[in-house]
């Protein structure tokens, strides 16, 4: 709501501004508009009911409605979520500014990935809607194969020049690829962007996981300063292929990063002109929850 009496204030300062100084400026409140609080709003799948906040701006506040359609997307009306109410139109007055359209979410076993669906404000209001006229809702999937490494994961590791260093890091699944997990930051001290994994799994058991394997060589920070700066790791010199490989231990629920890694700075966008390390780790790094 916050954001829409913002711009309801922008609106009445342009207003102002263009009005002559030697008169009374009046709002028309005509011109009041109704939007969502939020262009997006997500929601675990076991979460129940998400309630998405609308708001009618005007000066005084008035007596109007709006009405909202749902356009299903990946998540469907009566499949994945209904509506707590069979009326799509909203009430407003001067008291009641904010509504909320409540939607119950059907918490669907087995894995789905995360579903999506729009709200939107129709054009056949009372008033008319304003700029966030749509809210798209992600029913957030909580059977992800890698749900169990997903989340914050707490890294102590042995820097080559600070000694023992902490730090959180993020891990957080493919939006494509159920076998992708993305890491950030990897590389304390070094990290502006994340860099990604391939889990394995155990030959035997298909649900196991026993491994992250992380690909030397990707872009793990940038600056206007380098032309390129690689996650990297060395033994007797660079070594610029192969992978990172962090051990999986969930009975434990511990990580162990088996290699030694870094952040490796480049004059060059073409990798030439080596600089040195912006920080680089020890082998047997270890994240816990």
């Amino acid at each position: 709501m916050r954001k829409i009496l913002s711009l309801l204030t922008i609106s009445l300062l342009v207003f102002f501004t263009a009005c002559d100084m030697n008169t009374t400026p009046e709002f028309d409140d005509s011109d009041a508009f109704v939007a969502f609080d939020n262009a997006a709003m997500s929601i675990a799948e076991d979460g129940g009911v998400i309630k998405i906040p609308v708001t009618v701006a005007s000066v005084k506040g008035i007596s109007t409605t709006a009405n909202f359609e749902i356009v299903d997307g990946t998540a469907k009306l009566g499949e994945n979520f209904t509506l707590a109410s069979e009326s799509k139109t909203l009430t407003f007055d001067a008291t009641n500014r904010t509504q909320f359209i409540e939607i119950n979410i059907i918490n669907v076993d087995g894995f789905t990935g995360d579903l999506r669906f729009r709200v939107v404000l129709t054009e056949d209001s009372k008033v008319k809607p304003g700029v966030e006229s749509a809210c798209q809702v992600t029913i957030v999937d909580l059977d992800h194969p890698l749900a169990s490494i997903l989340g914050t994961w707490n890294a102590t590791c042995e820097s080559a020049f600070n000694g023992e260093e902490s730090w959180e890091m993020e891990f957080e699944k493919d939006e494509d690829d159920i076998t992708v997990v993305w890491i950030y930051p990897f590389v304390k001290g070094g990290t502006s962007e994340a860099i990604y994994g391939v889990v394995q799994y155990d030959e035997e058991d298909e649900d196991l996981m026993t491994e992250i394997r992380i690909p030397r060589g990707q872009v793990i920070a940038t600056s206007s300063s380098y032309g390129l700066i690689q996650l990297l790791t060395w033994d007797d010199g660079l070594v610029t292929s192969g992978n990172i490989v962090i051990e999986i231990d969930l009975e434990n629920e511990v990580l162990t990063i088996k290699d030694p890694f870094g952040s490796y700075v480049w004059q060059n966008a073409d990798g030439t002109g080596g600089l040195g390390w912006y920080n680089r780790f020890l082998a047997g790094g270890v994240l816990t929850r």
